[in-house]
């Protein structure tokens, strides 16, 4: 009943769905996450692949954030640092 009247009096519960700073879109919010950091090649080893990470030092620290492609066994990783991030896909 407190629903439907707060519907009718136009004050809903519910508040519209936003990305807070510094994600881009849902797919930040919604994902695996794993942490490492960069060989001297700028390169990180997931998993017994090693994926190249541009535009960052050696050894940085870098968080992998992996988001499953629906109906597939792929996965689009997106690369973030300090302030950036990059997309690759598995």
């Amino acid at each position: 009943m407190r629903f439907q009247k707060a519907v009718r009096e136009e004050k809903p519960f519910f508040r519209p769905f936003k990305v807070p700073f510094p994600y881009q879109s849902i797919k930040d919010i919604f994902r695996l996450r794993e942490e490492g950091v960069t060989n001297a090649k700028r390169k990180i080893s997931f998993e017994g692949m090693e994926l190249k990470v541009p535009g960052v030092n050696p050894y940085e620290k870098v968080e992998l954030r992996m988001i499953p492609v629906e109906g597939t066994e792929l996965a689009e990783i997106r690369f973030w640092t300090k302030t950036i991030w990059w997309e690759h896909k598995k």
